[in-house]
């Protein structure tokens, strides 16, 4: 993603090797891996220091994006759309901002749900379907709000779409694995929530 110095700090997107994904039984498909550097966003927000449990680091650390070229143009085209709706001067009552930062939010959101579909496994060589792609996209949108500036901990819960992780819970298809990660999460989020009030 993109970096703004001013108002925003996105993780970069850093190339690391391509390789060869099996797309169906005969066509074999030639991918570039990337991976997630938070280091400039836990720098200019948190002093250089991790942000989450290293549980969740580990997992956001350790994964690896499979990036077609039309999706790495759509993940930085709504990047750029991203900073420049949040860096729009606006003159209006400060408790509107929720209001309108949403046309930023969605962009950020569509970043992220975007990456979140290209998450590749190392192990199996293929996309990632383990447990925590169930909260996957959630993590990663929690990780890149909290601690940016100017958002509050209850802009970070809507912004992250945490409440839309209660309504999945409910999901009866889910594994206990997927159960468990998600509902850990949801107890971090809410501790981390209340401790910040």
């Amino acid at each position: 993603m993109l970096n703004n110095k001013n108002k925003l700090f996105f993780p970069k997107i850093v190339f690391e090797k391509s390789i060869e994904l099996k797309h169906n039984t005969s066509e074999i498909k030639i991918i570039n891996l990337y991976y997630l550097d938070w280091t400039n966003k836990e720098k200019k927000c948190n002093n250089g220091n991790i942000e989450l449990p290293m549980e969740y680091e580990d997992v956001i650390k350790q994964l690896r994006y499979a990036i077609t070229d039309d999706y790495l143009d759509e993940i930085r085209r709504v990047s750029w759309l991203s900073i420049n709706e949040f860096n729009v001067i606006r003159k209006l009552d400060s408790s509107m901002k929720k209001i309108y930062l949403k046309p930023a939010v969605a962009y950020i959101t569509t970043a992220f749900t975007l990456l979140g579909d290209c998450a590749f496994d190392l192990n199996t060589n293929f996309y990632y379907r383990g447990a925590y792609k169930v909260i996957l996209k959630n993590l990663l949108l929690y990780k890149f709000w909290k601690n940016q500036r100017q958002i509050t901990p209850s802009m970070i819960l809507e912004f992250a779409n945490i409440p839309e992780l209660l309504t999945i819970s409910m999901d009866e298809t889910l594994t206990e694995e997927q159960m468990m990660f998600l509902n850990d999460f949801l107890y971090y989020v809410n501790n981390e929530i209340n401790n910040n009030k």
